[in-house]
């Protein structure tokens, strides 16, 4: 006669088999769902030969979208007059009260801040996007309804009727709508209104500026655009 296990040792069986199989199908599950967005690419709007053109710009640390002081009269008036506006999203206490401190960094991996954005005048364009410390400006041809849509997409990120919160190094800050982030960042907010504006963008939970950047200049690749009948600022194309 065999050896028998005493029947209690086996009772624990079923309770590992549903553990294991429930943790099994919630990783299936988030595969899927990170090969599903990888592989559906949100193609965005095709634009025509009159686009409009602005700049997505990035130093390694912050992006930032670069667009005609046109492109809204509030935040036009907000600083004083020039030909383009960069138009940003930042945590307050980092930039407006100046808290750089690294337990401030890793909070904001956490727990969601105060968010800010930015509006600042850009005087000269092509010297700014010939700045040393960007890396190489990304030019984004826009339809003119991708336009329209993004100026009123921004009322989204900024309370419009709200008072300049502060002033630094020459920018204007308003209050946001909406907190930032490791989640909700200045990648985040150039995403939101490029993907508004017809650019496209997919979905992403966690989005780096080396991956905003890889995405934008794919899909500006894709656009048949004579890039000599559009208002753009000297600056090279591949």
């Amino acid at each position: 006669m065999g050896h028998q296990l005493p029947s209690g040792d086996l009772r624990w069986l079923p309770r590992l088999s549903l553990l294991t199989l429930s943790r099994a199908a919630y990783l299936l599950c988030l595969a899927a769902l990170a090969l599903a967005a990888s592989s559906c690419r949100y193609r965005g709007d095709v634009v025509g030969p009159s686009a409009h053109v602005i700049y997505l710009i990035s130093d390694g640390f912050h992006s930032s979208l670069v667009v005609p002081s046109s492109f809204d009269a509030r935040a036009n008036g907000l600083v004083e007059w020039a030909p383009y506006i960069e138009l940003g999203f930042s945590d307050h206490a980092w930039t407006v009260d100046g808290d750089e401190s690294w337990h401030h960094a890793i909070r904001l991996g956490l727990i969601p801040d105060t968010g800010a954005v930015e509006v600042g005048p850009v005087y000269d364009l092509a010297t700014l996007l010939e700045a040393p410390e960007l890396e190489e400006p990304i030019a984004i041809p826009i339809s003119a309804a991708g336009w329209q849509a993004l100026g009123e997409r921004l009322a989204f990120w900024v309370e419009l009727d709200s008072d300049v919160i502060a002033v630094v190094d020459g920018r204007s800050y308003l209050a946001s709508t909406q907190r930032f982030s490791a989640y909700n960042s200045c990648n985040d907010f150039c995403a939101d209104l490029l993907k508004s504006a017809g650019v496209g963008i997919r979905p992403s939970p966690w989005r780096t500026q080396a991956a905003l950047r890889r995405e934008v200049a794919r899909w500006v690749a894709e656009q048949d655009v004579d890039w000599k009948t559009v208002p753009l600022a000297p600056l090279r194309h591949r």
